[in-house]
C-alpha cells in the first residue's frame, strides 16, 4: 500500500506587504530563493520562451521539488501581479485560481524600463 505524500512546505500565510517569511521549523529553500530562481530561469530563457514552475522547484528543491510546487505556483502569480512575468495556460494569460499546468514567461523590458510584450487581444491571446 502506498502512503500518501505529505507536503513539507506549508502554504505561507498572507502577509500585509508581500514578505517572504517562512513557517517556523521549515528548513528547505525559502520563498525568496524560489522567487529568485523563477526570475533567473525566465530571464535566461528570454522573451518568447517559458518555463514550468517545476523547473525552478527541481533546480533548488532536489528530491523534494514536488513539495515546492504550491509555493512555486503562488510565487509565479505574485510575479505576474508585479508585471515581471506572464502566467499562461495554452498561450492565454490565466488567473491564480486556474487548475492544471501553467507556464511562466519573462516580460522583457527595454533600457527605459518599458514593457516589450504584446498586449492580449480581446480573446486573451497575444497579437
Amino acid at each position: 500500500m502506498m502512503r500518501a505524500r505529505t507536503t513539507t512546505v506549508p502554504e505561507r500565510p498572507e502577509e500585509p506587504h508581500g514578505g517572504n517569511a517562512e513557517p517556523a521549523g521549515y528548513s528547505g529553500p525559502s520563498g525568496a530563493e524560489l522567487r529568485a530562481e523563477i526570475l533567473r530561469i525566465a530571464e535566461q530563457r528570454g522573451s518568447g520562451k517559458t518555463l514550468c514552475p517545476s523547473d525552478a522547484a527541481r533546480s533548488i528543491g532536489g528530491d523534494a521539488w514536488r513539495d515546492l510546487m504550491p509555493a512555486a505556483r503562488r510565487i509565479a502569480f505574485e510575479l505576474a501581479g508585479e508585471g515581471l512575468v506572464d502566467v499562461t495556460q495554452h498561450g492565454d494569460r490565466v488567473e491564480p485560481d486556474v487548475r492544471g499546468p501553467i507556464r511562466i514567461g519573462w516580460i522583457g523590458r527595454s533600457a527605459s524600463g518599458d514593457e516589450r510584450r504584446n498586449p492580449p487581444t480581446p480573446g486573451g491571446r497575444r497579437s
